[in-house]
Parts: structure tokens; C-alpha cells; sequence
């Protein structure tokens, strides 16, 4: 499991089709994680992970903002 950054840097090649997914995912505020076949040299999977906004959640960024820690949120 790597970031894209690691991937590029070890010289993975990732597909167009995955890399172009992967951006989607991105555009869409999912965490992309990679999974490659380091024997290939090539990303074999992209996943993408989520989490929905809990009720709590106004709450926890209102505490968080009182500490001065900045919040983004897509």
C-alpha cells in the first residue's frame, strides 16, 4: 500500500485509466490508496475511501476551531 507520490518515485507505472479514476476519486474528496505489484513495476489496484459527515461533526470542527486548528472540509 502506497501513496501516489511514493508510487512515482519508485517508478510505478500507473494505467491512464487508473490514474484518470484515481483523480475523479480525488475531485470527489475520496483518500486514494494504491496497491502495487512492485514485481510488475505497476499499480494493480486503486481503491477509494470515504466517511459521511456524522452529526457530531459541526461540533468536533467548532472545538477544533476554538484550539486555532484551521478545518477544510470538501
Amino acid at each position: 500500500m502506497l501513496s501516489r507520490k511514493t508510487m512515482f518515485s519508485q517508478d510505478v507505472h500507473i494505467e491512464d485509466e487508473l490514474k484518470t479514476k484515481a483523480e475523479q476519486w480525488l475531485q470527489q474528496a475520496y483518500t486514494v490508496i494504491w496497491f502495487p505489484d512492485i514485481a510488475n513495476t505497476l499499480a494493480a489496484i486503486a481503491i477509494a475511501i470515504a466517511g459521511k459527515i456524522k452529526p457530531s461533526s459541526p461540533n468536533a470542527v467548532k472545538q477544533l476551531q476554538s484550539l486555532g486548528i484551521d478545518i477544510y472540509i470538501k
